[in-house]
């Protein structure tokens, strides 16, 4: 029999008790929070997996960086990690959770590299080319990394479209390498 890890288990436990409630949206937009709070400050997961601090100060800080609309489905999961123990998961859950929302409303994630800022025309045209070749609707995650140069990197799912000069750099050094 085919089983299931911890964090797919509770993942599809809150959709299906987040799709019962009015806030399935609301609860996906907390759920992007924290995961975005699990990115920017690490140390929180080092609280949550700590034994020796409190599971009342867990929730708190679970619900803080949850934003300021956390909602009474997602509050109430959070007690039932919190209860069952389970506070080592919690990113992998959210992360868990924050992809089954995605597939159920055929909605695709893509990040934009670019070596500078892009305008909202560009972010535009970029969310407007995935719709076109996926088909759903688009979330975008954009990013500067001034070592690619010029152009930039689109990864949409497991696909990636190097457009940037760097990436060419590195393409040309090796047929060159290759033609020795």
């Amino acid at each position: 029999m085919y089983k299931l890890n911890i964090p797919t288990r509770y993942a599809r436990a809150l959709h299906l008790h987040a799709s019962s409630g009015a806030g399935e949206e609301d609860v996906y937009i907390s759920v992007n929070t924290l995961i975005q709070s699990f990115e920017s400050f690490p140390e929180i997961v080092h609280i949550l997996t700590n034994p020796a601090i409190e599971t009342k100060i867990k929730r708190e800080i679970l619900v803080t960086a949850s934003g300021s609309h956390i909602t009474k489905e997602l509050s109430d999961f959070i007690d039932l990690i919190l209860k069952n123990g389970r506070e080592p998961e919690i990113p992998r859950i959210m992360m868990s959770y924050a992809d089954l929302y995605r597939k159920t409303h055929n909605i695709n994630k893509c990040r934009l590299t670019t070596a500078i800022e892009t305008d909202a025309a560009t972010d535009n045209g970029v969310v407007s080319f995935v719709k076109k070749i996926s088909g759903g609707e688009v979330e975008i995650e954009k990013r500067t990394d001034p070592s690619i140069i010029g152009g930039f990197i689109l990864e949409i799912g497991n696909r990636v479209l190097d457009a940037s000069i760097s990436g060419r750099l590195k393409e040309i050094r090796r047929e060159l390498s290759e033609t020795k």
